[in-house]
Parts: C-alpha cells; sequence; structure tokens
C-alpha cells in the first residue's frame, strides 16, 4: 500500500498575538518564534501580523508610560495638592500682622531668583524634566535600524522557507505521481507479456492438435485403402463360392422333388 505524506496542522484561524507576547519576553528571537508558530500551524501571514500587533503593543505601552512620567510640573512657589483659589483663601486666612526678620534681604534678579529656585526644587523633580526643550528620540542617519534590517531578514527567510517547503511537496507529491506511473505501467507491460506468451502456447497447442488430427485422418484413409485392395483380392472368390453354393443348393432341392 501507498503511503501518504504526513499532513501538516490545519491552519488556525486567529492570530497568536499573546503567543507572540510570551515567547518575547522569555527571550525567544524571531526567526525561532516563526518555526515555532509554523510548526503550530499558523501561516507566515499570521505569524507577521502578531508581531507586528505585538511591537504595536509595546510601542503603546511605552508611550503610555511616557506620558505618565511626562505629567504637568507643580508650579515653583505653589504648594503641591492645593489648587490657586484655595492657595489664596489659605493666604488670606493668616493673620495680618507678621514678624519680619530684621535679616538684610539679598538683591536678586529675576533671572538668579530663578535659577535658585529651580535649585532648590530640584530634588522634587527627575532631571529629565529640568533639562532646556522636549525630550527627543535619538535619529540614525542611515534608512533602517539594524534591527529592522534583522527583521527584514528573517520574515525574508521565514517566506522563503515556506515557499521552499510548498515547492518541496509539490515537488514530492509529482516524483510520487511518476512512481506510481511507472509502477503502473511496468505491471501493464507484464499483464501483455502474460498474456502475448499465453496466446503464442495456446497457437503451438492448437497447431499441435491440428497436426494430431491430420495423422489421424492420414492414417484412416491408409487404412480405407488397404481394406479397399483386401476387397478387391478376396471378394471375386467370395462371389464365386456364394455363387456355387447356391447351385449345390437348386441340385439338392431338385433331386428331392
Amino acid at each position: 500500500e501507498e503511503k501518504k505524506p504526513a499532513q501538516p496542522n490545519a491552519p488556525a484561524l486567529t492570530t497568536p498575538v499573546e503567543q507572540v507576547v510570551n515567547l518575547r519576553a522569555k527571550g525567544i528571537s524571531n526567526s525561532q518564534i516563526i518555526e515555532m508558530l509554523q510548526r503550530d500551524g499558523y501561516k507566515t501571514y499570521q505569524i507577521f501580523d502578531a508581531m507586528n500587533q505585538a511591537e504595536l503593543a509595546s510601542s503603546n505601552m511605552q508611550a503610555g508610560s511616557r506620558a505618565d512620567m511626562r505629567s504637568p510640573i507643580p508650579e515653583l512657589g505653589k504648594p503641591q495638592g492645593m489648587t490657586q483659589p484655595q492657595f489664596s483663601a489659605n493666604l488670606s486666612q493668616m493673620p495680618s500682622q507678621m514678624p519680619i526678620s530684621q535679616s538684610p534681604v539679598p538683591d536678586f534678579s529675576p533671572e538668579e531668583l530663578e535659577h535658585q529656585a529651580l535649585k532648590d526644587d530640584s530634588h522634587l523633580y527627575p532631571q529629565n524634566y529640568l533639562s532646556e526643550g522636549p525630550e527627543r528620540e535619538p535619529v540614525s542617519n542611515e534608512g533602517l535600524s539594524s534591527n529592522e534590517v534583522e527583521k527584514i531578514e528573517e520574515i525574508a527567510e521565514a517566506i522563503i522557507d515556506e515557499k521552499w517547503n510548498e515547492f518541496i511537496i509539490n515537488v514530492n507529491k509529482i516524483i510520487a505521481w511518476k512512481e506510481r506511473t511507472e509502477a503502473r505501467m511496468t505491471a501493464l507491460e507484464k499483464r501483455f507479456e502474460d498474456v502475448k506468451a499465453s496466446v503464442d502456447e495456446l497457437q503451438k497447442t492448437m497447431i499441435g492438435r491440428i497436426g494430431d488430427y491430420d495423422k489421424h485422418v492420414t492414417d484412416v484413409g491408409t487404412e480405407i485403402k488397404a481394406m479397399e485392395k483386401v476387397f478387391q483380392k478376396v471378394l471375386p472368390s467370395f462371389t464365386s463360392n456364394v455363387n456355387e453354393l447356391s447351385r449345390i443348393t437348386e441340385d439338392l432341392k431338385g433331386k428331392r422333388q
């Protein structure tokens, strides 16, 4: 019996986003993830969609964490956890007469005051928020980063591997069909040879039988000719004896009368 080639697993209907996230969390590379999911029956486009969705989800999570870190900074000099109206109301409720310190007040310019306030409150905020200008991602001068190039190479290799495997499967099917056809042709040729041998044997047998019948007929003809010759020799004497016997019989009848 012919052995049918092993069928791959039935393709899944859902995109394996959760599997990709879990495998990446374990530190597995993209190529290994692609191979593992292909063994599970997922198509290449499903795997790439899952990888893209996982990257988008990771990017969104990172953007959300950065947005949380970039929450508005309280204004300098304003107490935290207190709105401007509450702060003004608290100031109005303070005693009108406050003890004034007799120590001299240093004369600072507005720029020096702002710098001093930032210096005093630097322990309250991360250093990144005190730096001038918004935070920017480093921009590469090249068109693609090494990770993107590696990802493209892995995707191309996965597509080539999948197409190559499909090509090998189709070639194996053609080879199996060719082998089955050759086996059937060989069986038919053998049957034709057997039929031809049987016909030749039957023909030889019939020719032998006809030869035997011809020989028997020839022998019968020869015997008939031999009997004819015997009769030719015996018949005249037999006829004369019969005639003589008839004459004697008539003579005996005449004497009795």
